[in-house]
């Protein structure tokens, strides 16, 4: 009886302190909640019928939104067979880690082929190494230029090595003399991979070194050896130019922080001291950057991209051609061939009725959208972002920097 009401009591001091069992997060669920219903809707066009977002605030790195389709529940039944069963994942592919229901988030341990996407990593390493024009206005063009001359889009012989030459797309026009922000709105190959033999093997690690992600964990992260075709192709999105979408969140906010790098612990704990350090020295090496993704959704590869009424948006379309792999057979992709590419999106957005292309903005959000084996970038993972930045828009996150009388 002496035990039975000391726990009655004990139980009693449990519930009663509810602070200490109460943990604070940094998510916001009413955009949690949107983003998955948005992902839902933009997975109808992927053959894998999935997805994967962040959304990140760029003034303290810390994570508003992580969603995934399909999402997984530690209680299901199925999960736990999951963990036990060796041969479950032959009966039902939900919970076979690549595409399905799986805690490492949506492909393999969530890393995709970048695509055009990877050309915002090289473009933020070539203003690290002072390659690029210092800004004078907002948009601008900005050194160095490239030529991207042939009729068909085929990349001058500035190596005659390689096995092959680089090509944009093949339904773009020739280029021409192509100048950092146009290389970014134009989304062009040719232009990323002579920058990024230009940056060399060094100019890609030391951005990497500096805490930007790209690619698998590890100091091993080979972009191409100097002068090589495998370096220019890391430059403008292929070879080792792989990332997932917390990676191309963080290196947006990068971006939109002034060169600042921020990641906040995965625990998503509101009161967790965030990793935090300069990788540019100068914010305004960033006006180039900026002002070629604005460039992107006001006449380049994102203009059909609708923006949330007052809210600006710097984009960056990618569409990473992927050769398929053995864990992808599943869901119908065919081995060892090029299927439908991912579709990749990723965005600053920032209140409409502030500066264009200041270096730094408190009011910025990054978010990253990816759709594995679907379309185009702006066809797909762009609509999804543009939505995402809507929702937030709707939850407050974009005041005006006067709210209107009344």
């Amino acid at each position: 009886v002496l035990f039975a009401a000391r726990r009655a009591v004990e139980i009693k001091k449990v519930s009663a302190d509810v602070k200490s069992r109460t943990a604070q997060i940094t998510l916001d669920a009413r955009l949690q909640l949107a983003t998955v219903e948005i992902l839902k809707e933009a997975v109808q066009r992927s053959q894998v019928k999935a997805g994967a977002a962040v959304l990140l605030d760029v003034a303290t790195g810390q994570v508003l939104v992580r969603a995934q389709v399909p999402d997984y529940n530690p209680g299901d039944p199925r999960f736990l067979r999951r963990l036990t069963d060796p041969d479950y994942d032959r009966r039902d592919k939900k919970f076979m880690g690549i595409y399905g229901a799986w805690p490492d988030k949506t492909g393999i341990r969530g890393i995709f082929q970048a695509g055009s996407t990877a050309k915002i990593f090289t473009a933020l390493a070539a203003a690290r190494a002072g390659l690029v024009d210092p800004p004078h206005g907002c948009p601008v063009r900005a050194k160095p230029i490239f030529g991207c001359t042939y009729n068909d889009g085929q990349a001058p012989a500035y190596n005659p090595g390689w096995y092959k030459a680089i090509h944009d797309f093949p339904g773009d026009p020739t280029h021409g003399q192509v100048d950092f922000t146009d290389a970014i709105r134009v989304s062009c190959n040719v232009y990323f991979g002579q920058l990024g033999v230009r940056l060399g093997p060094e100019g890609l690690k030391s951005l990497r070194d500096a805490g930007v992600e790209m690619g698998w964990g590890g100091p091993n992260w080979d972009p191409g050896k100097a002068g090589s075709r495998d370096l220019a192709s890391t430059a403008f999105g292929q070879a080792a130019s792989l990332w997932s979408v917390s990676q191309a969140a963080r290196t947006m906010a990068t971006v939109g922080a002034g060169g600042v790098y921020r990641r906040c612990p995965p625990s998503l704990d509101l009161k967790a001291k965030c990793e935090e350090h300069v990788v540019v020295d100068d914010p305004a090496k960033m006006g180039p950057i900026l002002s070629g993704m604005f460039k992107v959704m006001e006449n380049g590869t994102g203009a059909y991209l609708k923006e949330p009424p007052g809210v600006r948006v710097y984009g960056k379309t990618g569409t990473a051609d992927s050769i398929g792999i053995k864990d992808e057979i599943p869901w119908g992709v065919e081995r060892g061939v090029f299927g439908r590419p991912h579709s990749w999106f990723i965005a600053l957005g920032e209140p409409a009725d502030t500066t264009l292309c200041e270096p730094t903005n408190p009011r910025r959000l990054a978010v990253a959208v990816v759709i594995p084996r679907s379309a185009t970038g702006a066809s797909v993972a762009g609509p999804a972002a543009m939505a995402i930045l809507a929702a937030a828009q709707a939850n407050g996150y974009f005041p005006t920097a006067t709210p209107p009388p009344g």
